[in-house]
């Protein structure tokens, strides 16, 4: 009758953060605080659908984004003193995200006459004047040391966004992460009020769904409610009231994104593989099954192995 087949298919291994773009958010920022923020990461992180949200961002702006970082060599690092972690002079922050940033801001600031002028009286301005104003276009000046980035009245008002979102980071992180120490502990309720502080900032639903930050809430409303009458072992006898206040433990970085986790990414479970339906999957819950037809959907050329060099080769 011409009609196409009803086919069955059944989506498995899904976390809560799969049907939650707030939490994907939220997620993929708890996973880059403590790293490199490399080029990559934190590419991913401004392409999840809350940081869109809250940052007013497109396609034509993340578009902008990837061409930008290029042009303006970003590698790696928030800035010099975040760099410091790995024993490289915090004075030095060339490929930094806040180099690329300054020269998106000295390129709104110049302007197009300015940012496009030649100093007059030097090689470079004769070479211009015999080419014409063509290639006169292509030199600039590099005001305080800073190289203007070329931006169009249409990427003037992207870059003020994509600056904002940067810089919102950097400053999470340095509420979060002072010092870039990642063993700085701190109690559950302590964890709590800074990660929701941070996901303020960072995150935004989309209108009419302001369910998904409220169960990012619930969740450390839970992890302080669990921690009541777990005491301080260094103070274990004075357990008086200790079953109403919240643990004083002190907790890294890492303790409290392990305790989020489990919610973040749900509970693991023996996905049933003979049901007889098409199966949606990550691969790795398809290893050593011998499907006859295995379909990869919504494979990036950037997502393969070697798309991109690595920061540390250009640095």
């Amino acid at each position: 009758d011409g009609q196409l087949p009803a086919l069955r298919y059944n989506v498995i291994d899904r976390s809560a953060r799969s049907f939650n773009p707030v939490l994907d958010s939220i997620a993929t920022m708890l996973q880059i605080l403590p790293g490199r923020f490399d080029v990559e990461s934190v590419s991913q992180l401004l392409h999840t659908s809350a940081v869109r949200e809250r940052f007013g961002l497109d396609g034509e702006s993340l578009g902008l984004l990837s061409t930008w970082t290029k042009e303006a060599c970003i590698s790696w690092g928030l800035d010099g003193a975040q760099r410091e972690t790995w024993n490289i002079d915090p004075s030095h922050t060339a490929n930094s995200w806040a180099a690329g940033v300054d020269q998106l801001m000295m390129g709104i600031a110049l302007g197009d006459d300015l940012r496009d002028a030649v100093p007059p009286g030097t090689a470079v301005a004769e070479l211009a004047e015999a080419a014409g104003v063509s290639a006169a276009r292509k030199f600039a000046l590099a005001t305080g040391g800073i190289a203007p980035m070329p931006l169009d009245d249409a990427g003037i008002s992207t870059a003020g966004r994509l600056a904002e979102a940067v810089r919102t980071l950097a400053h999470i992180h340095d509420q979060v992460l002072p010092d870039s120490s990642s063993e700085k502990k701190k109690t559950i309720e302590q964890w709590g009020e800074a990660l929701r502080k941070a996901a303020d900032l960072m995150v935004a639903p989309a209108r009419f769904e302001y369910w998904q930050r409220s169960q990012f809430d619930t969740m450390l409303n839970d992890l302080v409610r669990d921690s009541q009458g777990a005491g301080d072992p260094e103070n274990a006898g004075e357990s008086e009231g200790v079953e109403d206040s919240a643990s004083q433990v002190l907790l890294t970085f890492a303790d409290v994104r392990a305790l989020l986790k489990m919610g973040l990414e749900g509970a693991k479970s023996k996905a049933r593989m003979d049901v007889g339906t098409i199966l949606v999957a990550t691969p790795g819950q398809l290893a050593a099954v011998p499907y006859r037809v295995v379909c990869i959907l919504g494979l990036d050329a950037d997502a393969l192995p070697g798309s991109r060099a690595s920061g540390d080769d250009l640095i």
